[in-house]
């Protein structure tokens, strides 16, 4: 988001520059405790098969790459908007990989309806699970 301060901003949506670095603690604050949240999935996610799961950082990274270039030639609307872009489509990506890991962890729980405590082996059960 643009700086109200900036030279190059001429109206709408702005923040002031002392915001943006209030904004941007909070937002490491949250990483950081969702980081910890998760701290179990973490060195199952920095495996290397799992890099290329995360190709469509890659397009993100492109947009922000052509929005840096769009400044460079004194494009501020078309660098602002491709920013903005990138931002939204890592979000979003990252949103569904949250979505995703969650649900697939839920499935890959064992089915533990047959187990028996040491303390019941050998009783009767009154509530016999069928074998499948």
């Amino acid at each position: 988001m643009a700086a109200c301060e900036s030279h190059t901003f001429d109206g709408g949506a702005c923040i002031e520059r002392s915001w943006k670095a209030v904004l941007f603690s909070g937002g490491a604050a949250v990483a950081l405790i969702g980081l910890f949240w998760r701290r179990d999935d973490i060195a199952e996610m920095i495996r290397p098969r799992w890099f290329l799961a995360f190709w469509p950082l890659g397009i993100a990274a492109l947009l922000l790459f052509i929005g840096e270039a769009g400044e460079d030639f004194h494009h501020e609307g078309v660098e602002e908007m491709l920013e903005f872009a990138a931002y939204l489509y890592a979000l979003c990506f990252g949103v569904w990989v949250l979505r995703h890991t969650q649900s697939a962890s839920v499935h890959a729980r064992p089915d533990l309806t047959g187990f028996q405590a040491a303390e019941t082996r050998g009783a009767p059960q009154s509530h016999p699970h069928p074998q499948g």
